[in-house]
Order: C-alpha cells, then sequence, then structure tokens
C-alpha cells in the first residue's frame, strides 16, 4: 500500500483537519460528510496542497470494512458510509497529480480505478467510471507505467493490464463501451500510441527470461495468459465499438504487433489452456494480414505457416470456432493464396525448407473440416508453381 493511503498519513494533517479526520474515521457517515465537506476545495480554512494527499487515507478506510462495521448501527449507514467515502476517494484521487515522476503512485492511483470499478458492480450507486475523463485518465497513466515501469514489478504490472481491460469491459450498453474507449485512446495519446501499448502488453506476456523481465521475478504461465486475455480484451472492445480501423492496423504492423502477435500464437498453440484466445489471436493476425502484402512477408519470417497449418487442421470444438471457419478459409484462399503467387514472399522461403515442406506434407487425413483442406490444397498448388519458378532463380532483393 502507498504511504498516503496509510491511516499514519493522518499525523500530517494540520491539527484542525487530524481532528475532523479522526472523527470520520470512527464509522459514521455524518462525520464522514462533514469531513469531505470541510476539506472540499475552496473552503475555508483551506488546507495546504502538501496536505491534499494525507487526506486519502481517511476516504480509502472505507474500503475497509471490519473497523467500520462494528460501528456503523446498521447496514444502510454501513453503505452511505462507504458512497460517500469512496466518491470523495475517487474524485480527489483524479484532482491529484502524483508528486514527480514516481511510477508507483500512479500505480496505487490505477489500483484504486480498479477497486471502484468491482465496487460499482456490487453497489450501482458507485457508477464512477462513468465519471467524465476517467478512461482517459486510465489511458495515461497505463501508457506511461508500461512503457517507463521503474519501481514496479511484473506482478504489478499485469494487475494493471488486467485491471485495465475489465474496467473498459465493464460498460452497461455499447455506447458507454464506445465512449470509455474513445477516452482511453485519447489517453493513452491516439491510435499509435495504442498499438505502442498493446505491443509492450505481449512484450510483458511473452518474455521468458528474467534479465527481459522489467523488475526480477519470472512470470508464471497464467499471468502470460491473463496479459494476452487482456490485450485481446481490449482490442475486441475496440473492434465491437467500430474504433479498430485501418489507422490502427497500420500501427500495429509498424510497431511489430506482427512478430508480437505470431509469438502469442505459438505460445498459445502450445499452451493448450484457452482455446478462445488461440482464435482471437489467429483473428487478429487475419485482421492485421489484410494489410495490403506489408506483413505476409514478416508473418512468414517468423513462422505463420507451420503455426496456421497446425491451427486449421485441429477439430472445431466450440461454436465460436464455428463460426469463424468461413473467415479462416477466406484468409487462406486470398491473403495466403495471394502471397504465394508472389516471387519475393516465395523466394524468401528458400532459405526456410521446412514452411514448404509443412505445405508440401498435407494430407486429408490431418484435417477435422474438409473445407479447410480443400483450401489449403489451392494454397499447396500456387505454391509449388511458384517455388519452382523461383528455386534456380537468382534472389532479388
Amino acid at each position: 500500500m502507498h504511504l498516503s493511503l496509510r491511516v499514519s498519513s493522518v499525523s500530517h494533517l494540520p491539527a484542525w483537519c487530524k481532528a475532523l479526520a479522526l472523527r470520520a474515521l470512527r464509522g459514521s457517515w455524518e462525520e464522514m460528510r462533514t469531513f469531505v465537506d470541510a476539506v472540499s476545495p475552496g473552503k475555508q480554512p483551506e488546507l495546504p496542497e502538501k496536505s491534499q494527499v494525507n487526506i486519502l487515507c481517511v476516504y480509502y478506510s472505507v474500503l475497509d470494512t471490519d473497523p467500520i462495521a462494528s460501528s456503523a448501527d446498521d447496514e444502510d449507514e454501513l453503505e452511505t458510509l462507504r458512497n460517500i467515502g469512496v466518491k470523495a476517494l475517487f474524485h480527489r484521487t483524479l484532482d491529484l497529480s502524483p508528486p514527480g515522476p514516481i511510477p508507483v503512485v500512479y500505480y496505487e492511483h490505477l489500483s484504486l480505478i480498479a477497486v471502484f470499478s468491482n465496487l460499482a458492480a456490487l453497489y450501482p450507486a458507485l457508477v464512477i467510471v462513468d465519471t467524465p475523463h476517467v478512461c482517459s485518465y486510465l489511458g495515461s497513466c497505463l501508457g506511461r507505467l508500461l512503457h517507463r515501469p521503474s519501481g514496479l514489478t511484473p506482478a504489478n504490472l499485469i494487475r494493471l493490464v488486467v485491471s485495465n481491460a475489465e474496467t473498459l469491459r465493464s460498460g452497461r450498453n455499447s455506447e458507454i463501451r464506445k465512449t470509455r474507449c474513445s477516452d482511453f485512446i485519447s489517453g493513452v495519446g491516439g491510435k499509435r500510441a495504442l498499438a505502442k501499448l498493446c505491443a509492450r502488453e505481449l512484450d510483458l506476456a511473452l518474455r521468458t527470461r528474467e534479465a527481459e523481465l522489467p523488475r526480477p521475478g519470472l512470470a508464471t504461465a497464467g499471468d502470460r495468459v491473463k496479459v494476452l486475455d487482456a490485450c485481446f480484451d481490449v482490442l475486441g472492445m475496440m473492434d465491437t465499438t467500430g474504433l479498430f480501423d485501418k489507422d490502427l492496423r497500420v500501427a500495429l504492423v509498424e510497431e511489430d504487433g506482427v512478430k508480437r502477435l505470431v509469438r502469442a500464437f505459438r505460445y498459445l498453440l502450445s499452451d493448450g489452456s484457452r482455446e478462445d484466445l488461440v482464435h482471437w489471436c489467429f483473428m487478429w493476425l487475419v485482421e492485421i494480414s489484410q494489410v495490403s502484402f506489408g506483413p505476409l512477408p514478416e508473418m512468414l519470417r517468423e513462422g505463420y505457416l507451420p503455426l496456421v497449418l497446425q491451427y486449421t487442421q485441429r477439430p472445431v470444438r466450440d461454436a465460436y470456432a464455428s463460426n469463424i471457419l468461413p473467415a479462416n478459409i477466406d484468409h487462406i484462399n486470398l491473403s495466403l493464396v495471394r502471397g504465394l503467387c508472389a516471387y519475393a514472399i516465395v523466394a524468401q522461403l528458400r532459405d526456410s525448407p521446412e514452411e514448404m515442406d509443412a505445405l508440401k506434407g498435407i494430407q486429408a487425413k490431418h484435417f477435422a473440416e474438409a473445407s479447410l483442406y480443400e483450401a489449403w490444397q489451392v494454397a499447396q498448388m500456387v505454391s509449388a508453381t511458384t517455388y519452382s519458378a523461383v528455386a534456380s532463380a537468382p534472389f532479388k532483393d
């Protein structure tokens, strides 16, 4: 817990404010309301700016229900107290600019917003996350933390990434979610910055050596899956709200999203614990592969061909897999077949014979869906024709 959230911070308040704070901490909603009113901006005597951070602990105390439950007369009083305290804490947290470039303070503030989001599900009166500019604040702080994570452990960062996705997802309808996502993009700094943020989240999930992590400590397989889930969730919300457009596709390509997504695809196929994430990862690769032919050579260099073969040979086990079957076939018939007609793309496969071997070895018995086998037969024929034409030709840059 950050020092500003500990009850001991009350000792740093002026005497008049400290007396009010101690009364509010006893668990009476009347005293809490009196305290909130007394320290509101513009009230006299005015609380010094340096003391503003030290009143957060009074509001934060309402989240610890054990001490206040014993002093509250009934459940209604307890809920009233919680509503007053949490709302005051939230608004004051947004008003505060964390002192200096201390990422730990940003982390604590973002953690509080995650708490508020969870509380809103339990207490409908606390619709805090719909307050204007909250998601913009989330995007701004999360972007700073992921790009400059000094002072935070991988576990801290993973928690933030996951809670951020949960906050964006918690909208009651599509219009609210679109507003939240738009505000989040604005806070991050635009579509290019969002692509960078996604790339950083994928790095957080996929790095495996301690030396590569922002702080010592190895992320577990479960943590990696959680981060991938959160990253794909945010992209999915951008898609369903109409914000996943050409600009975002191009930005993901230019931020090396192709390389990272192929790595994620490989990891999820081998991990096998989340079938839904395998589907989602494939769909994001399909989405960004539509940016002309730009991404396809890099996808192939990263070993995409054997992976997509492995993926499309799997049985269709759920409704989602069945629904995206036409997209799988279109991806093979359009993106891959067209790409395998291109000299430059097939020429690069001369140095990766395992890619072509994977295509040459396809058999009907390996595929659970006959339609996918038929699509791959076309790809096999086209690649064989093009490959034979370039096999003996001089390599062209």
